[in-house]
């Protein structure tokens, strides 16, 4: 099967999934026997079990991002207190998620710029001793240096931000789903 087909697939797939409303849903199932929140948590950071959003996160993993996603869950039946407590929750989870995202972007912005004002200071220290100086072996470390420090600020530009803006579309896509549930 080719790869364009693969992707003709994908994405009937993905069409089928989806509502009237546009939203790819993902169904999941609660039995009344299944430990929703993590046994370790207390108090207001009460955590869903990690398996559920293990779950959620899998389902997911075809669905771009710029698809808004509906989260049915099944079984169990919940109180309407009990299921706000959970959207609240889920929700909370993903912004924690989002800021600790923004702060990855932060650093890396950071590293970048560093990175690259320290190698363009590097480089025009070694085109200085290039026509000044003869001391080859200063000379080259600068350079070496400053090629190095331009080297890892094209990729942090090039391959570490698309990653980290592609993972916070995602945990935004996960941060405003939205959450029904079916008693059935």
């Amino acid at each position: 099967m080719s790869r364009i087909s693969r992707i003709k697939q994908a994405g009937e797939y993905l069409n089928s999934k989806k509502d009237s409303d546009g939203r790819v849903t993902i169904d999941v199932n609660l039995p009344d026997d299944y430990e929703i929140y993590d046994p370790l948590s207390v108090g207001f950071g009460n955590k869903l079990n990690s398996e559920i959003y293990d779950y959620i996160e899998r389902q997911a993993n075809l669905i771009p991002a710029s698809i808004p996603l509906k989260i049915r869950f099944h079984g169990r039946s919940f109180s309407e207190e009990e299921q706000q407590q959970i959207r609240r929750t889920i929700e909370r989870h993903y912004a924690v998620e989002a800021i600790d995202k923004t702060w990855d972007k932060a650093a890396n912005t950071k590293k970048l710029i560093v990175m690259a004002v320290f190698g363009i200071a590097m480089l025009l220290i070694y085109f200085y001793l290039s026509v000044a100086s003869d001391k080859q072996l200063m000379t080259e470390l600068f350079s070496v240096l400053g090629s190095f420090s331009l080297w890892e600020a094209a990729g942090s530009f090039l391959l570490e931000r698309p990653d980290l803006k592609r993972e916070y579309e995602s945990i935004m896509q996960f941060k405003n789903q939205t959450i029904e549930f079916s008693e059935n």
